[in-house]
């Protein structure tokens, strides 16, 4: 019998409760593909066990590493793994090291591993790297963003299916950023802060409250939001990529003249000198540690 019969009789996929999210997008994922008679039960993680019929998903946190000792099933110390297998008791189990692995151990069940025989089943894959992350993310942070029919949810998918640990997750909501042109025409420089786009274009903080429409802060936020959650939904660990320190409008200073910093536009693309503010001043540095503060109490998910 191979896996794929064997599959199609599991009468339940079991979860820990309270456990990352991607446990039920594995778990959910698994009943559409091949287990379509199975429901789905959230237990406690020192209480799932092995049974017929069965099929055990989880990140081998602490609590449920105890109990895979207590049921004999033995784990890799050390190191990055996926482990999918089937028990003598005819329990399949589909564990992993951490939530970034979880989704790609699912992807290489239902890629590579469903016509094989049933018995004997321990797979141990190990995986190369703790850590793979995205790194200035054209379609889904910067300006390919915009292409007609682009599916972020299957984007980041792909992202977990093929191992990757941790992805950038800060984008502009709009087709362009809230920077001012030069008054003389064909000045493209704007269009650059599309990349990579600073901790101001999400949250403001009390230096800067009011300098960017309080309607663009909050699409942005909602878009940070909206891919941090994907993230997460496929167990990845969402963060930012952001070109600091990046320029403020030339009203900024109007207001503030004694904290222009640097010039840093670039000479043959820019029409007009931008500065960004003075780093080592006190009030700038309480700046930023304020924009990072209230970037985390809205997503609290960030990981870097």
């Amino acid at each position: 019998m191979t896996v794929r019969e064997r599959l199609k009789k599991v009468r339940e996929i079991r979860i820990p409760n309270a456990g990352p999210v991607v446990e039920r997008t594995v778990a959910l994922e698994l009943r559409h593909q091949v287990c379509p008679s199975a429901s789905i039960r959230e237990k406690a993680a020192a209480s799932i066990d092995s049974q017929a019929g069965m099929f055990n998903v989880g990140v081998a946190g602490p609590s449920f590493q105890r109990t895979l000792g207590r049921l004999k099933l033995r784990i890799p110390k050390g190191k990055e793994w996926v482990f999918f297998g089937l028990d003598d008791n005819g329990s399949f189990w589909l564990l992993a090291s951490r939530p970034a692995f979880l989704y790609a151990g699912l992807c290489d069940v239902l890629e590579n591993l469903l016509d094989e025989p049933a018995r004997p089943l321990r797979r141990f894959r190990p995986m190369s790297f703790s850590v793979e992350k995205s790194t200035f993310d054209l379609f889904l942070t910067q300006y390919a963003r915009l292409m007609r029919g682009f599916d972020r949810q299957e984007y980041i998918r792909e992202y977990a299916r093929l191992g990757f640990t941790h992805i950038e997750v800060n984008a502009l909501a709009g087709p362009f950023p809230f920077e001012q042109g030069s008054t003389v025409t064909g000045e493209f420089y704007p269009d650059f802060y599309t990349y990579a786009p600073a901790l101001d274009q999400f949250v403001s903080s009390r230096l800067n409250q009011g300098l960017y429409p309080r309607e663009y802060l909050e699409a942005n936020l909602a878009r940070l939001k909206d891919n941090a959650r994907l993230a997460l939904k496929f167990g990845l660990v969402p963060g930012l990529l952001c070109f600091e320190p990046r320029t403020v409008p030339e009203s900024f200073f109007e207001k503030y003249p004694t904290l222009r910093g640097a010039r840093v536009d670039h000479p043959f693309r820019s029409f007009r000198p931008r500065y960004t503010l003075s780093l080592v001043h006190p009030a700038v540095r309480k700046h930023y540690a304020d924009l990072v503060r209230n970037l985390l109490r809205h997503v609290p998910e960030l990981g870097f």
